[in-house]
Parts: C-alpha cells; sequence; structure tokens
C-alpha cells in the first residue's frame, strides 16, 4: 500500500465546496435559495430538520436506495436513515469515525480516529486499510473514478502550532 499526498482537486470541485459550505454555514431562516438551484433545488425551498437527537454529526453519505448513512463522532455511531425517514443505527464502535464513502460494490470505508477502515463483505468485521500509517484524525473522504481515496487528515485536536495538515491519495484496492 502506498499513500501519497496529492492536490490534484479541480477548482469547480474547491468552489462547489466553498458554496456548499456557505451555504451550510449561513442561518436557517437564510438557506432557502430565491432563484434555487436550477434542477437540484427549487426557488424558496425551506430547509426541514430530520432530527435534533444527536451530538455531532459528520460524513453524510447518499445511498444508492435514497436513504442516507452519517456519523456522530461523540457517540461513534454511524446511522442510517432509510427512504421512509426512518433512523436506525448502523454501526457501534467507529472509533469516532467521521467521513463514509462507499466503493461501487457497497464495502464502505470510514475515516476513523487515526486510520481508515473498511467493512469486509463476507464475515461483516471491520479492518484497517491504513495499518502502519500516521494518521492523526482523518476527517472526510470521497471516492475517485478509479476506486481510489481521497482523504484528509487536519491533524489532532486542539491545534498543533506548526504541524503541516494534508490531503492523501490511497490508490484502488
Amino acid at each position: 500500500m502506498t499513500l501519497r499526498h496529492s492536490f490534484g482537486m479541480s477548482i469547480s470541485s474547491l468552489i462547489g465546496g466553498a458554496v456548499l459550505g456557505a451555504i451550510l454555514a449561513a442561518p436557517a431562516s437564510a438557506q432557502a435559495p430565491e432563484d434555487g438551484i436550477p434542477g437540484d433545488v427549487a426557488a424558496n425551498t425551506p430547509v426541514e430538520l430530520v432530527s435534533d437527537v444527536f451530538d455531532n454529526t459528520e460524513g453524510p453519505l447518499g445511498a444508492a436506495d435514497g436513504g442516507l448513512y452519517f456519523s456522530d463522532t461523540n457517540a461513534s455511531r454511524t446511522y442510517r436513515i432509510d427512504p421512509a425517514g426512518k433512523i436506525t443505527v448502523y454501526r457501534e464502535n467507529t472509533d469516532r469515525g467521521n467521513g463514509i464513502a462507499m466503493y461501487r460494490d457497497g464495502t464502505m470505508v470510514w475515516a476513523e480516529e487515526r486510520r481508515l477502515s473498511w467493512k469486509n463483505q463476507e464475515n461483516g468485521g471491520y479492518r484497517s486499510i491504513t495499518p502502519g500509517f500516521r494518521l492523526f484524525q482523518p476527517n472526510d473522504l470521497i471516492m475517485d473514478a478509479k476506486g481510489g481515496i481521497y482523504f484528509t487528515d487536519p491533524g489532532p485536536r486542539p491545534v498543533v502550532p506548526n504541524l503541516k495538515v494534508n490531503v492523501y491519495y490511497l490508490g484502488p484496492y
């Protein structure tokens, strides 16, 4: 396994992320875009609260069936919202699992504290896919078209002055 630094993100990805971040950071009353987002969000669509019982939600991942997976890092759980809106615990003991991604075959990968892990489809167990590689607190991750994983590691909290934070790439398995 080889991990390498990678900074090959497109400008449109960076801008899209910045725009989404600005929308999500805005107060709820300001989140209904007057003009909408053609093809995605109708004009003046209100934001709806799904649930407020979680402690620190992260890493939403859409499922092929229209459901959603997301993490509650402080509870070390991954939840699933099915297409009907029912919320269930999908996985416990995620080691503060944060970002979630999915391979085309349905294998899920988590950014956990100090590692990336994946769910073995054959036995249902979880194992590190970055053994022996020093990570502090991997955060968000995304699969590319080749089956590789880009992920961030913003470092430990509290922030350590002069410690570099990185973007990594893990090639396809």
